[in-house]
């Protein structure tokens, strides 16, 4: 199974609340061409899942106008800044044993992205990731996640 981990594109600084900061212009921008490489190495996702956080829906907005095929889109709260690591990593070893060919997209925040993508590849360290970064995983039947990319 290939797990996409990304982080949202860039956010305006300000919003009454932090789950309200939209993308800038500039987020905008890198979420369409986050999108065009996401269809060009996996062109049909079975699951999408994304923070409920206004930049995480608006990335994958902007992300969803460059896929060619989408299967289920959830919104999750496990994919808010502060998720919990435990619930999602049991989620994706669930959806690996009901079928290990799929194809997952998560478009979520620091610092959950850099644990979670630690927590899969089984790594000492954290990956550091910048807006609109996305870590490429293929989870296997031992449990350990192999880091295929990062862009």
């Amino acid at each position: 199974m290939e797990v996409f981990i990304m982080r949202h594109g860039e956010a305006e600084f300000m919003a009454a609340q932090d789950s309200q900061r939209a993308l800038s212009k500039h987020g905008i921008e890198q979420s369409k061409l986050a999108g065009e490489k996401l269809n060009r190495c996996c062109p049909h996702f079975d699951i999408v899942a994304h923070s409920p956080y206004l930049r995480a829906t608006q990335t994958w907005q902007h992300v969803n106008t460059k896929c060619n095929s989408v299967g289920k889109v959830y919104v999750l709260d496990e994919l808010t800044p502060s998720g919990d690591i435990e619930n999602l990593t049991a989620w994706l070893e669930e959806l690996y044993i009901e079928d290990s060919q799929r194809s997952i997209l998560l478009v979520s925040h620091l610092p959950l992205v850099s644990y979670l993508s630690q927590a899969l590849a089984k790594q000492d360290q954290a990956i550091a990731f910048h807006t609109a970064n996305i870590a490429r995983l293929r989870m296997t039947n031992t449990g350990v996640a192999q880091l295929l990319q990062f862009t």
